[in-house]
């Protein structure tokens, strides 16, 4: 819940960027962007390392890893696509609404909302 908490707040700085009319402001604003999202996946990662059994770590990580990096090449289509079509500011609206779709959507999930909670095996 707490990692969730720091990639909403990203979530928010991403959405006030276009919007803050300075380089000092958008240099804030995604910093704070940075740490938050950093703060959020070492949270994560650390909650699903006790989660994973270990045997199966290395190829859960691969996984995960995969689909991190692997949507890169989609992102960056969508990124190209909303700023050639409807501006740049679209595309950080664009961002912050999928951010928070993803958050609310998890937080439906009970699995998800006890993820990191519970020891593997205690249930």
């Amino acid at each position: 819940m707490t990692a969730l908490l720091a990639f909403q707040v990203g979530g928010a700085c991403i959405l006030v960027v276009p919007y803050l009319g300075n380089t000092f402001g958008v240099a804030a604003v995604t910093a704070v962007d940075g740490l938050m999202v950093g703060f959020g996946n070492v949270l994560c990662f650390a909650a699903f390392q006790r989660w994973a059994p270990p045997a199966l770590l290395g190829r859960a990580t691969g996984v995960v890893t995969l689909g991190i990096f692997g949507v890169h090449p989609l992102s960056v289509a969508l990124a190209a696509i909303f700023t050639r079509d409807l501006g740049i500011a679209s595309f950080f609206l664009f961002a912050a609404v999928t951010e928070t779709a993803a958050i609310v959507f998890g937080l439906s999930q009970k699995s998800w909302r006890d993820f990191g909670m519970v020891e593997p095996g205690s249930r």
